[in-house]
């Protein structure tokens, strides 16, 4: 108990790696929220803060690629309980709500994703290779499409779902040490 506690305060606490990381990603989840306006068809309803400055950028696929878990985990809760009523709690931003979960998530994942490579990554054997999986994957699927059809919102969206994808590497790769480590205490 005192062990997750300590590794709880120590993964939470603040710097400036975090922090930095942290408003990227909240960035990213307020700009694909914001972004959610192009699926309204109303048009009597307000468009959000920034709508149309972020046009032309792609923030909503890497805000729905970083939140896919907390999609994944709520679809079950949603199926039993109307998620409507919890959704009504959140800020407006005009036509769509304020992502409070994911802003919230968005430090969690930051946090953890410093404390990993804080942990584990001294870049030395084969976890050199490990950051290179998401670097490989990502080219793979944008490349083509930037090469054949350049266009700023492609370009946008490279970088975000880059990063987006080499968070989930680190993280799940020290979730996968911390439990080993637990296991065998």
């Amino acid at each position: 108990m005192l062990r997750g506690l300590t590794l709880l305060v120590k993964v939470l606490r603040p710097d400036w790696r975090k922090l930095l990381l942290f408003l990227g990603l909240a960035f990213i989840c307020v700009g694909g929220a914001v972004q959610t306006y192009a699926f309204i068809d109303d048009v009597g309803i307000p468009k959000p803060p920034l709508y149309d400055l972020l046009r032309p950028y792609d923030l909503w696929t890497p805000w729905i690629l970083f939140t896919l878990p907390l999609h994944l985990l709520s679809a079950p809760f949603c199926a039993l309980r109307d998620c409507r009523q919890v959704l009504s709690l959140f800020p407006d931003m005009g036509a769509v709500k304020f992502p409070l979960v994911s802003v919230i998530y968005s430090y969690l994942m930051a946090s953890w994703t410093v404390y990993c490579l804080d942990r584990w990554f001294r870049w030395r054997g084969r976890l050199r290779i490990l950051p290179l999986i998401p670097i490989i994957l990502t080219a793979t699927v944008y490349l083509p499409s930037i090469f054949y059809h350049p266009s700023l919102r492609l370009l946008s969206s490279f970088l975000p779902v880059l990063g987006i994808m080499e968070l989930y590497v680190v993280s799940v790769h020290g979730l996968y040490r911390e439990l080993r480590e637990v296991l065998h205490r």
